[in-house]
C-alpha cells in the first residue's frame, strides 16, 4: 500500500530515534514529518528526535544534500536511520 491510498487507524504513539551519516556522525536539522498527521520536527545537535504519529504511519526524513527517506513505523517506537548524501 502507498503513501497517498493508506488509511491511518492507528493510536497515536511517541517516536524517538537518532540519524547518522555513513561515517556514524549524528546528522542535525534533518526534518522529520509525519505522512498522514503533518506533524513535523527537527533533528537535534545530536541527531535525535522524537515525534508522536500514528502506529500506522510513514515518517518522511529529509534534508537539502540528502536523499529522503520513508519508514513505515509499523508500531515500532524506535526508528534510527543511517542518511545517505545526494548526488
Amino acid at each position: 500500500m502507498d503513501l497517498e491510498t493508506r488509511q491511518v487507524n492507528g493510536k497515536i504513539i511517541e517516536i524517538r530515534g537518532c540519524i547518522r551519516d555513513v561515517q556514524a556522525t549524528p546528522v542535525h536539522g534533518v526534518r522529520v514529518q509525519s505522512s498522514f498527521s503533518q506533524h513535523e520536527i527537527s533533528t537535534d545537535k545530536d541527531g535525535n528526535y522524537t515525534i508522536m504519529a500514528h502506529e500506522d504511519e510513514w515518517l518522511i526524513f529529509s534534508k537539502v544534500g540528502y536523499v529522503t527517506q520513508k519508514q513505515d513505523i509499523q508500531s515500532r517506537k524506535q526508528i534510527s536511520i543511517q542518511f545517505v548524501k545526494g548526488e
